[in-house]
């Protein structure tokens, strides 16, 4: 075990884009990333873990009286990798590595397990009924129907191996880190002075001038045979076939297995009587509420709100609140619960229409709660809802069917049993696909194209390693697949000679995007020298250019899909021009900008407000993670940085496994 050292700094971006690892918007989740371990093994996701199981392994850090071991962060890490590949579904778990992923995964660790011990030492504790919500909300725990189900909850439970109080001990410390963070980010006003230069840029108007040379226009001599193999040579990579897979697999779906299902009178009185949410009487309350941490603040606004101000005047006047901060909207006693505590939530609801409930205390501070609406549904007879409760019963028989069917063949396989043998006891159609990469494509067979509906398959193969027992996986729509690895096919490269005119169609390309990347620099000098763009495309005996006229606005609206040529012109100067390659189309592009013409704002007044609203969120980021730096340093850390290199090494060497040293 190796030393550990102290370390309280946030640690240095990698060249990794930690952006891919932020996989939601709101910093708040993206911080708290919900059951991060947990979530992992129930969903029961994986490609690899050199370590086993989360709890094993060796320290990686100690965040106050926290240690997150090596186990666990190669979870996570593995968890993390498969949402990145949904994005980059090329990336290899040694690049990953490489490039210091799993070091970020350790860093956004110790940021969760930072607030968590410091909302402990400040005496914040969850309560059973908000862990009992998030285990009702979590999808996993969802029966056919869309709903919570104690019985796929037992069952997820019990397939996984998971001790329900690691289960619940895992949420406490989610709902510690989302109300704490929640409290902190609270009402972040942004000025009119930071706004409006943000809207002003986003009304800019640009007219560019946009021409291309075809990289078919230049003439390139076709090469020798010499220089030919040089090129092949210096470009193996590129006429390289990537690793393949040699693999069969089964499929069978759920609607097979629900034939035959009864349900009985007596199970549907039960499950009636059971259901009080679903079928019972039901009421929401639309409500307003001020929250502050100040009791004097929040005893002034609700004396006033009950003399007749409103409750917007108030949170205004008071806190600087807009009236959106003040909105509830419409929500249950459990919703309210669960979002400010059951403390508030039972005062409110026992409150009437028109009431100004409060101050109560919760552990965010002091709620002041308006009801402006009480909305109340009657309960329903059991004859008009028991073929819905019909349906139910036997999606859930049907669920648990499957469960049992999945374990039994998962049993079979983990036992010795072939995927040959499995398919025939089960009557299962046997595929076999040529050896595939893992963007389904078969070198040795061109016309060979893997169902879509079974693209999830090709994922769970590049997920085996040679010599692992064959996996059940779910693929979607109610199908599951049984899948076996026969063969790990190694890069190799193809033989010059039988691909040679494929060899010198990219040599003859290469070329001539060379040299028109040239002469359009030349254009592009002449130009920013004050020549006229028009004259010196017709001197090249192409196209004359096209005008175009945006504004930075626009663009926007596009969300990420402006080309290449575009957002040069939008960073150029009046007068500069430019130039950028389009390969997919054959272009060298050259675009110049000739006009820029500045907003304003009264042409977009409702602009000032969307701007806010994103500068708020960005705000909120900076803030929620300058307070999680703050929370980590006042529980303290320590690193191990020898167990997180001894990991890294173990990932790099897939074929060891040292769980089983």
């Amino acid at each position: 075990m190796s030393a550990p050292s102290s370390d309280n700094r946030l640690s240095e971006e990698t060249p990794f884009m930690l952006s891919l690892l932020r996989r939601v918007p709101s910093w708040v989740l993206g911080l708290v990333f919900v059951l991060i371990a947990v979530a992992f093994i129930i969903t029961g996701t994986g490609i690899g873990n050199p370590l086993g199981g989360g709890g094993q392994g060796a320290p990686v850090a100690k965040v106050g009286d926290r240690t997150i071991t090596s186990g666990f962060l190669a979870q996570n890490f593995e968890r993390q990798l498969q949402q990145v590949r949904q994005q980059t579904p090329d990336l290899s778990t040694e690049e990953a590595v490489q490039s210091g992923a799993l070091r970020a995964v350790l860093d956004r660790l110790i940021f969760a397990a930072g607030l968590q011990e410091f909302a402990r030492e400040i005496g914040l504790s969850p309560s059973k009924r908000l862990v009992d919500a998030d285990i009702a909300n979590m999808e996993a725990f969802r029966g056919p129907t869309g709903q919570f189900s104690e019985e796929t909850y037992r069952q997820v439970l019990a397939r996984q191996n998971i001790d329900e109080r690691v289960l619940r001990g895992e949420l406490e410390g989610d709902v510690l880190r989302r109300h704490l963070m929640s409290v902190v980010l609270e009402g972040m006003p942004v000025p009119d002075g930071v706004v409006e230069p943000f809207a002003l840029r986003q009304l800019e108007r640009r007219t560019l001038r946009v021409g291309a040379l075809p990289y078919s226009a230049f003439e390139v001599e076709d090469p020798t045979d010499e220089e030919l193999a040089e090129f092949y040579e210096a470009n193996i990579a590129r006429f390289t076939i990537p690793e393949r897979r040699r693999f069969r697999y089964a499929v069978f779906d759920r609607s097979s297995i629900a034939s035959g299902i009864t349900v009985t009178d007596e199970e549907i009185a039960d499950f009636y009587e059971r259901s009080d949410d679903l079928y019972g009487r039901a009421e929401t309350r639309e409500l307003r509420q001020i929250v502050t941490q100040d009791q004097e603040v929040a005893a002034t606004a609700a004396d006033r709100i009950r003399a007749g101000e409103t409750m917007e005047a108030v949170a205004a006047d008071l806190l600087g609140y807009s009236a959106e901060d003040v909105e509830l909207g419409s929500v249950d006693e459990d919703q309210l619960s669960g979002t400010v505590g059951p403390d508030v939530a039972e005062r409110v609801f026992a409150a009437e229409r028109g009431d100004v409930v409060g101050p109560v205390e919760s552990s965010f501070g002091y709620h002041v709660v308006a009801i402006d609406e009480v909305n109340s549904t009657a309960a329903q007879p059991l004859e008009d809802v028991a073929d819905d409760i019909r349906g139910r019963l036997t999606a859930e028989k049907a669920e648990a069917r499957l469960s049992e069917r999945i374990t039994a063949i998962q049993d079979e396989l983990d036992e010795g049993a072939s995927l040959s043998e499995v398919a025939e006891a089960e009557q299962f159609e046997l595929s076999t696909p040529p050896a595939l990469t893992q963007d389904g494509r078969s070198p040795s067979n061109t016309d060979f194209v893997l169902p879509a509906a079974d693209r999830q398959v090709l994922t769970a193969a590049f997920e085996l390693r040679e010599g692992d027992d064959p996996v059940v996986e779910e693929l979607g729509e109610g199908r599951y697949g049984v899948i076996a690895l026969e063969e790990v096919v190694p890069p190799a490269p193809e033989p010059l000679e039988e691909i040679e005119d494929q060899a010198r169609r990219a040599y003859i390309a290469r070329y001539q995007i060379q040299a028109a990347a040239e002469r359009a620099g030349e254009i592009v000098e002449a130009v920013n020298d004050g020549a006229d763009l028009a004259d010196l495309l017709r001197a090249e005996d192409v196209p004359p250019p096209q005008e175009l006229t945006a504004r930075r606005i626009e663009l926007a609206a596009q969300q990420g899909q402006v080309p290449a040529y575009v957002a040069l012109g939008f960073v150029q100067d009046e007068g500069e021009a430019g130039t950028v390659p389009l390969p997919e189309q054959g272009l060298q592009v050259i675009v110049e900008t000739t006009d820029i013409v500045e907003g304003q704002i009264q042409d977009e007044p409702q602009l000032v407000e969307t701007i806010r609203s994103q500068l708020r969120s960005a705000q909120e980021s900076e803030l929620g993670l300058a307070f999680a730096a703050a929370a980590r340093d006042t529980v303290g850390v320590e690193r191990f940085p020898g167990n997180v290199a001894s990991l890294e090494a173990q990932y790099r060497t897939p074929a060891t496994d040292p769980s089983n040293q």
